[in-house]
């Protein structure tokens, strides 16, 4: 142990470098003691080497190997490490530095001698080094020494330190007890009758690995083990336990399993997560167990070899450390998901309140409505009520909406007009036909009731309904016009530029006959601005449109609506009373039944006529000699005429 901090190393005596001949080799700088080696270092980064970043794979190769040490004399056989670095990039400096974690052995030096341990009362840990100077040496070129002492069960952590990268390979090593790694050491004390052999070495050829945990990979760790003895083993078992934490106990939990192949050497176990571990690496055999209950009996325990590590964070890469997380935080990422949507769905109700308060502040362009569009509504005369609406919606269009509106209840007012000739002109020469719904339209646009009897309104007025008719006249011309037919102007179909459905608060969902026609609907009031944008073409929705409407013209629009909703609550049968029903024509086959006709004289007829109208009435007594000049005979000639003219 005294060799390891000697100023003149033993170990060093066959080392070869390479480099180039125009060097003066006596540039390069080995560092054979530790205080020496550990000046080195901090001079090189200021600071400790055990918080720099672990280098890359491709940067170097770091091994280590156990050595069986067969000295003659009164020793005992020991066990060294070989220890070998590999830069594969120019490098100024590197280092070898060894710490002792745990030893239960107390003749381990290295984590129990205080004495030779402390050098000018500092600590200094096993250290050697080698400084190029500027030397060009050329890459990769081997630095190793094998003169630290190995102890068995003791763990030691290894780094090799490469500078001007400033990064570090780290490695954790334990062996078990000599005998039991080196046969040759085993052999020996047989040979000499030795009883230094424990427990273990009772089963023939027992044998377990020297066990290395590689930490400098950043996505998982490697299990390596050392040596193979030929012949004598083909693969090494690791069982890796996880100690359980939570419990009292401290027990363990077995986390993986790994088989280490001939000629391999090592195995990576990816994605580790942090915690304590404990791992065991031995031979499977059939005469032998890793774990033995207490109760059993003749129970051989395996020859194996074990190793503590902490990880004190996660070994994966993003893929394992993101499932992880969501796993881990699982209430967590929900509550914090669930605050993202309320928070998101809070801005959205500010954004859309702020979009209001923007498009109230926002200066309305005023469009004018310069041409006078000519609209012709069609709708059923249910009532008065419903007439009064008809009515009060015909006032609006008129004075709000620039329209000249042909409306039949004052179109047909003048006499000489008939009802059918007045539709078909008008039809023909209006820009917009509106089809308004009311409670009667359904019924009137079925063919047949469910007692075979045609329904019609009640004629009211001095013209009939014109609903039914109209409505043919729109439904006849929206399937007229193919649907192929575009109008580029607009780039929408005439019958949809033409026609629309009007409904108001008390009507009745639109009738299929109606919805089939694809016709844009209107709801009244709220869809005022919209149907008057229809009605002048104005491509717009209705939250961009802004429609002023007279004061008293709505009022007067909204009472008749109120007015038509309490008349059909108050009165629920009042559509029936409505209804006229038309008797389906009587077949020729039928038999006629006799009529008996009521006989009146002309002058009966001429009476009543003339109480009724208010006009003289005929005289009596021509009406009696017209009535019964048939009753008078003609006389004969006379006779002296006769006999004249004879």
């Amino acid at each position: 142990m005294l060799n390891d901090f000697a100023i003149n190393d033993k170990c060093y005596d066959a080392t070869n470098i390479r480099y180039n001949s125009s060097y003066i080799p006596s540039s390069i700088k080995i560092y054979s003691d530790s205080k020496s080696c550990d000046a080195a270092i901090l001079a090189s980064q200021k600071g400790p080497s055990d918080n720099l970043p672990y280098c890359p794979s491709h940067l170097l190769e770091f091994h280590v190997s156990p050595t069986a040490v067969l000295n003659p004399g009164n020793t005992y056989p020991y066990m060294d490490l070989n220890i070998s670095v590999t830069p594969h990039q120019k490098v100024s400096s590197l280092f070898i530095r060894l710490h002792c974690v745990y030893a239960p052995d107390g003749e381990d030096t290295y984590c129990h001698g205080h004495k030779e341990m402390t050098v000018n009362g500092v600590w200094l840990w096993p250290c050697r080094g080698l400084s190029l100077n500027g030397v060009d040496v050329e890459v990769p070129f081997r630095f190793g020494y094998g003169c630290f002492r190995l102890f068995a069960h003791s763990q030691y952590l290894i780094n090799a330190t490469v500078y001007p990268q400033k990064c570090r390979s780290t490695l954790l090593v334990t062996a078990p007890v000599d005998s039991q790694l080196f046969p040759s050491i085993k052999e020996y004390y047989e040979e000499r009758g030795s009883k230094k052999e424990t427990s273990e070495n009772e089963l023939e050829n027992a044998w377990s690995p020297m066990l290395i945990l590689d930490l400098s990979d950043v996505d998982g760790v490697w299990f390596r083990v050392q040596p193979f003895p030929e012949n004598l083993v083909g693969s090494v078992s690791l069982r890796v336990f996880r100690r359980d934490l939570q419990k009292d106990d401290d027990s363990l939990v077995l986390s993986r399993s790994f088989e280490v192949e001939s000629p391999y050497s090592g195995v990576k176990w990816h994605d580790v997560p942090s915690g304590d571990y404990l791992v065991y690496a031995y031979v499977q055999r059939h005469d032998c167990l890793l774990i033995c209950d207490q109760a059993s009996k003749g129970c051989q325990v395996c020859p194996h070899t074990e190793l503590n590590f902490t990880m004190a964070e996660h070994r994966a890469g993003f893929s394992w450390r993101a499932v992880r997380a969501i796993r881990d935080s699982g209430v967590q990422l929900f509550v914090f998901l669930l605050c993202i949507f309320a928070a998101m769905t809070v801005l959205g109700v500010l954004y859309c309140f702020y979009l209001q308060r923007r498009s109230k502040h926002r200066t309305a362009q005023e469009l004018p409505l310069l041409r006078r569009i000519r609209v012709l509504p069609i709708y059923s005369d249910d009532c008065e009520e419903h007439t009064k609406c008809v009515s009060a919606l015909v006032e609006i269009l008129k004075n709000d909406a620039n329209s000249h509106v042909f409306f039949d209840a004052e179109e047909l007012n003048v006499p000489g007009v008939k009802p059918s000739r007045w539709l078909v002109d008008t039809f023909c020469k209006t820009d917009k036909c509106l089809v308004l719904v009311s409670p009667c339209v359904p019924e009137l646009l079925r063919l047949d009731s469910d007692c075979g009897e045609k329904r019609r309104l009640r004629q009211n007025r001095p013209f009939p309904d014109l609903f039914v008719p109209g409505v043919d006249m729109v439904i006849r011309e929206c399937t007229r016009v193919p649907s192929s037919v575009v109008q580029p102007e607009q780039g929408f179909l005439a019958s949809e530029r033409r026609f629309a459905v009007v409904r108001f608060s008390y009507s009745p969902p639109t009738p299929p006959q109606l919805s089939a026609l694809g016709l844009e609907t209107f709801n009244l009031p709220e869809h005022f601005s919209r149907l008057t944008a229809f009605l002048h073409d104005v491509n717009a929705s209705s939250n961009e449109i802004v429609h002023n409407i007279a004061a008293n013209r709505f009022g007067a629009f909204v009472k008749a609506t109120e007015d038509m909703e309490e008349m059909m609550k108050s009165a629920d049968d009042w559509m029936e009373s409505r209804w006229d029903i038309e008797e389906p024509v009587t077949s020729v086959t039928d038999v006629v039944d006799d009529i008996s006709f009521i006989s009146k004289t002309p002058a009966q007829t001429a009476a009543e006529a003339a109480a009724e109208f208010g006009i003289l009435p005929p005289d009596n007594m021509e009406d009696e000699e017209e009535d019964d000049h048939s009753n008078f005979k003609l006389l004969p000639p006379d006779s002296d005429s006769d006999s004249s003219t004879t």
